[in-house]
Parts: C-alpha cells; structure tokens; sequence
C-alpha cells in the first residue's frame, strides 16, 4: 500500500528509525479493516500503528495533484509562460478553466488574468476564487510552461507549540480521527500509535510553523482518547523534525532526516 502512498511510506520510515522497530506492513493482502502496520520491538512486543492525514480535504485534494503532477504544466496552442497562484481549496477540475482564461489573455495580449475578467467568464471566476497570474518574459524553446503554486501561508509565530495540546484535542474528537482511533482499538493490541501527516490549514500558523521550524513544546504529559498510546505530528520539513506525544509522560521532538 505505501507504494501508492507516499505519505505512508515516509511514516513508516521515520516511526522505525525513531523507535528501533522492524515495521511490518499489515494492511495487504486483502486484509479487511486491518491497521496500517505492526511495529515489532526487539523484546517481541507488538504495537498497532495507523497513517492518517490532517488537514481539510480540500487543501489535501489540490496538494496531491501538484505533489504527483509537479507544479509545472504545458497548454496547446500557449505561446507565453505564465505563473499562477490559487487558493489552497482550489478544485483541481479547475485546470481546464484556468487553460481557457490562459489562452483567452495569450490571444489578446493580456499579461495579468485580473485583466481580462471583462472579456472572459473563465478569468473572472477564476479571479473571484482567489486565482491570480501574469505572463512572464521568460524566452522557451519549447513548449511555454505554466508554473502552478498554492497561495503562501502567514501569520504570527508567538508560542504555538504551547498551543499543541488544545488543538491537537480538538482535532482528535474529527469523525475521521475518531475512526482511526477506534480502528486502532480494534487491532487488539495495548500499544497504538497514530502518525499524522499535517497540512498547512489543519492549525493556526503559529502552530503549524512551530511544527516546521521547532520551538517549545507543552509541558504537560500529554492526554490522549481512546487508549492511545502515541500521537506522531509530522509537516514534513527537516528543521521541525517530528512531534510525538507520549500519552502521560512527554511532547517530544524527534529528527529522524538527520
């Protein structure tokens, strides 16, 4: 299954080269409402762990495109390079909006898309999405290429790491949170550990910029529902390393890409 997951690839890997586990893969084979993998200790316990993502689905569904199809893309009948900017809720099925406005400004000379909103429904929906783009000087001798990027996230940091504990509680009462948790519970085994991979949206900025980029973390022992064992916080950037809580002991920062 990870092969066609990337994100379960990558917390398969950074669960075992943190714990020191051979991770079995056990959702395979047709196994039905099986958990993600097993973790296998040295000492022969065994613990359940489920891959999950957080975040909201729209954000989740325009990141995969451009994750599997690269942020690069190529119209027929183009003749300048343009770079785009949507919102991070953009519909992928989109795409073909955004090529027609591209084509209709390539055909008039229009470099800015808020410029053609007059004479185009597609620019003007796109515009009123939160879409912007502006053609580029950049001389090809090939196809002219249409760079795609999400609209940037900002805020202020102050101490969003404290915050974790709040927030990751109110995240964890999702219908789909839940479900993991009791997917894991099922599983029949005492030790369950639930990775998430976070997204931008899933918290404020500052929380998830402390994700990325480190900072403090609560004091607290965590609390965590439904007998979990271990909550993994992961935004895939090298610096924040990966969060874990420990239900009743500690929040800890790993960095397991060094």
């Amino acid at each position: 299954m990870s092969a066609d997951r990337p994100d379960e690839a990558f917390a398969l890997a950074v669960v075992g080269r943190v714990l020191g586990v051979n991770v079995e893969e056990y959702d395979v084979d047709g196994r039905q409402a099986a958990v993600d993998a097993l973790l296998h200790y040295p000492d022969g316990r065994i613990a359940a762990l489920e891959v999950s993502s957080l975040g909201p689905v729209d954000e989740a569904r325009i990141m995969n495109v451009l994750d599997k199809q690269g942020h690069k893309r190529t119209i027929k009948g183009l003749s300048s390079c343009w770079m785009t900017q949507v919102p991070r809720d953009f519909h992928p099925g989109k795409f073909r909006l955004l090529e027609g406005a591209l084509l209709h400004c390539d055909d008039r000379g229009i470099t800015d898309l808020k410029d053609a909103v007059e004479t185009s429904a597609a620019a003007a929906e796109l515009v009123d999405l939160g879409v912007r783009g502006v053609a580029t000087m950049e001389q090809v001798k090939d196809a002219p290429i249409v760079w795609v990027i999400p609209a940037p996230i900002g805020g202020f940091t102050g101490t969003g790491g404290l915050d974790l504990a709040d927030v990751v509680t109110a995240a964890l009462l999702d219908e789909k949170m839940t479900g993991k948790i009791e997917k894991l519970a099922a599983s029949g085994h005492d030790e369950r550990h639930l990775f998430l991979s976070v997204r931008p949206l899933a918290f404020s900025f500052a929380v998830y910029d402390n994700l990325c980029f480190g900072g403090p973390l609560p004091t607290e022992p965590p609390k965590l529902p439904g007998g979990l064992s271990e909550l993994w916080l992961a935004s895939g950037f090298k610096e924040g390393g990966v969060v874990r809580a420990i239900a009743g002991h500690a929040w800890r920062r790993e960095h397991p890409f060094d």
